[in-house]
């Protein structure tokens, strides 16, 4: 018998070349990104990332609701603070990013769509009620354009959707983020990065959701506060922080 309960003891210690599996919920613009990041921390053939992507408001309701994410990369701080408050956050949330947007207007310059008074000038923009920024592009468009400029909105679920509005022409114009635009390698005469003092800050904060359960969470999370990590993230299109360890 006590051989028996030894033999069980063992098999409930994780072992280091066992298969891991770390799920990521991220938001939309980030996950190119992120799908970068996983590349150069270069796992080994028993680790395995799954990114799960969307709205950052769609994917906290699911966290709300008991979906087993191991790490959330919301697009705004709001969302973290509001799980760590409920402890349903593990260890220091950090800010991984600061999110820019830009006016994309393809086929022709941004400065166009303000002397435009055509009819039929749509601007795609994700919705501000699951997206930051959709919450960010609201804003910018009641402070931006001149009284009586005629405009309508096409509403995205998400940044990447908005994106896509554009793209398949049911937008002539897009508030979208910039690491879209410079992951496309859209013309960067189609495009403007919009000012950060323009809009309310994006300020992008993850968090672990819950004790690993394999060292590979805790190892990739060292990696992301890495100077390397920042590189990338500054090359897609992101302000980084002094996140270094």
């Amino acid at each position: 018998m006590r051989n028996l309960l030894l033999f069980l003891t063992l098999l409930a210690i994780p072992n280091p070349g066992t298969a891991c599996t770390v799920r990521l919920a991220v938001a939309s613009n980030f996950k190119t990104t992120l799908e970068a990041l996983v590349e150069a921390y270069e796992p080994e053939p028993h680790e395995e990332f799954q990114i799960i992507s969307g709205a950052s408001g769609v994917l906290f309701s699911q966290i709300l609701r008991g979906a087993p994410f191991d790490i959330f990369f919301s697009a705004d701080a709001d969302k973290i603070n509001r799980l760590d408050k409920q402890s349903l956050t593990h260890g220091e949330s950090w800010t991984y990013a600061i999110g820019r947007m830009a006016l994309y207007t393809p086929g022709r310059s941004p400065s166009t769509f303000f002397e435009s008074n055509n009819l039929s000038e749509t601007i795609a923009l994700a919705n501000p009620r699951h997206a930051p920024y959709g919450v960010a592009g609201t804003y910018w468009l009641k402070t931006h354009l001149r009284s009586g400029k005629p405009v309508r909105t096409v509403i995205g679920g998400n940044v990447a959707q908005a994106f896509h509005y554009v793209q398949s022409g049911n937008a002539s114009a897009g508030l979208v983020a910039l690491a879209q635009l410079i992951n496309e390698n859209i013309e960067s005469e189609e495009y403007v990065a919009l000012p950060f003092d323009e809009y309310p800050l994006i300020e992008q904060k993850a968090a672990v959701l819950r004790q690993p359960t394999c060292e590979t969470t805790t190892d990739f999370v060292r990696f992301l506060r890495s100077d390397e990590a920042s590189v990338i993230i500054q090359r897609s299109g992101y302000t980084t922080l002094d996140v270094t360890e």
